[in-house]
């Protein structure tokens, strides 16, 4: 447990230990205290299942709270509004971690998450909400991350239709897959409120963000152990409903001061230099020479807000004939035909039979993890058929709106479908039954590949409209 303190106080110290907090020294306007109503919305949103804070307090008892408890937790919000102080009790986490890959016995393979107090949350709930419109504005078209509307959809569709297009017109082009060295953990307090200030947010919610800020304190939980508490210093709290758009704000003005108008690739009329979500950030860049130059000054905008690329996890594809590596600060990044972004298989030849393979076979691991609900008797056929459609079929089409599926693709979903009946009917292969015998029992139709193309449809309607509003 010792290891882990010494872990979290090492990870969650500043670059610079002099640098102080920020602080707003005019006079704020204050923005008027929180409506019943707005308590109410917050409440509603909280979600079930979560696991609780140090206070221990489920959402699911704040959702069921009755008009009394409800003008309680309202007096509490208008008494921390107004005074713009947090209780000392919510600034406190209780971190878990999360092994990502790798050494299992190395702490940075692991990622740190927040538990925080569900009644907090009310409270983080209306912060978030009176800004959203300003958020809106601030944020690039590039970024997707925790937007309405948007999702990883968006961002797998388009970086497919470049890679086809980049291919079609013959061109050169370098997708470059960004990874931040412990990104949501490196921000920079000082800095955070900075930026939140030029950007024009009100004062009175920087300076509550800010005291949310000051003085938190964590410990982290290990096999039911708890170490000592320590101090955070910097980094957004992974866990906490505002902490994905503080750091969306933080990393917009990182790309603002790269610059990053001058880099890019056209696509259909429009030069696109960068697609984001959250911290997962893919850069296009036409030619080796301005690569280069792109990674170099995002690189120099990052670091100077306390956020550093990691060259090792770095990747990219390359499209074209005369690659020429690429590198920075004398380490070079490494070329892959394929990586995995976002949860899909992207190619420098932009086919999809790599990704459509991995996600029949991650379809059929979690058709083999619920062999206990086909093993049973008591669930009707036409349930379980439901249940392998919304738990088996949403993880094979994950990201099926970007596919360019061929005839030969065709077949393999199709031939995935056939092995899903089998295995909810329980059927061996030993029984040489036929597809058409399979479907007859099941009353159904193949459907699969009818569900992905309507799904691509979906999407396509989607995009079309969010282009007319």
């Amino acid at each position: 447990m010792e290891r882990w303190r010494e872990y979290g106080e090492e990870l969650f110290r500043p670059l610079n230990p002099s640098q102080e907090e920020s602080t707003i020294d005019e006079p704020i306007e204050g923005e008027p205290p929180p409506l019943i109503e707005e308590v109410e919305a917050a409440i509603k949103k909280l979600k079930n299942g979560k696991t609780p804070g140090l206070d221990n307090i489920p959402s699911e008892l704040l959702k069921a709270s009755g008009p009394t408890a409800i003008k309680a937790i309202h007096h509490l919000c208008c008494k921390i509004w107004n005074s713009k102080t947090w209780p000392a009790e919510w600034k406190k986490q209780e971190i878990v971690m999360l092994h990502k890959a790798g050494d299992p016995k190395d702490c940075g393979n692991y990622r740190t998450i927040a538990l925080i107090s569900h009644t907090s949350k009310i409270m983080l709930y209306i912060i978030l909400e009176r800004p959203k419109a300003k958020i809106e504005n601030e944020l690039a078209e590039e970024q997707s991350g925790f937007r309405p509307g948007r999702g990883t959809s968006d961002m797998l569709c388009s970086i497919q239709v470049m890679i086809e297009k980049v291919i079609e017109s013959h061109k050169e082009a370098y997708i470059i897959f960004i990874d931040y060295s412990k990104a949501f953990d490196s921000v920079d307090h000082s800095l955070l409120f900075k930026t939140l200030t030029m950007m024009g947010f009100p004062p009175h919610l920087i300076v509550m963000i800010q005291s949310l800020y000051t003085n938190q304190e964590a410990s982290i939980r290990w096999n039911n152990q708890h170490t000592e508490s320590f101090k955070i210093l910097k980094g957004v709290r992974q866990g906490c409903i505002l902490s994905p758009h503080l750091f969306s704000l933080y990393t917009e003005q990182i790309m603002r001061e790269t610059d990053v108008d001058q880099y890019g690739i056209e696509v259909g009329g429009r030069k696109i230099s960068n697609l984001r979500y959250a911290d997962d950030t893919a850069l296009f860049a036409k030619n080796h020479e301005e690569a280069s130059k792109f990674i170099e000054e995002l690189n120099k905008a990052g670091v100077s807000k306390s956020l550093k690329l990691n060259a090792k996890k770095t990747k990219y594809l390359y499209i074209g004939k005369n690659h020429q590596p690429i590198s920075f600060e004398e380490e070079n990044i490494e070329k892959v035909n394929t990586f995995k972004y976002l949860g899909s298989l992207k190619t420098d030849s932009g086919d999809n039979t790599n990704d459509i393979n991995a996600k029949i076979g991650k379809a059929k691991k979690r058709m083999q993890d619920l062999v206990n609900i086909w093993k049973d008797k008591t669930i009707t056929l036409q349930l379980k058929i439901k249940t392998m459609k919304t738990l088996v079929w949403t993880v094979m089409t994950y990201g099926a709106e970007g596919w360019t599926i061929k005839k030969k693709q065709e077949k393999k979903i199709n031939s995935a479908e056939m092995w899903f009946y089998r295995r909810l009917l329980r059927i061996s292969w030993r029984e040489r039954r036929t597809d058409q015998s399979i479907l007859e029992e099941l009353n159904e139709e193949r459907k699969l590949l009818n569900y992905i193309k309507k799904r691509k449809l979906t999407f396509f309607g989607h995009t079309c409209r969010s282009k007319c509003t």
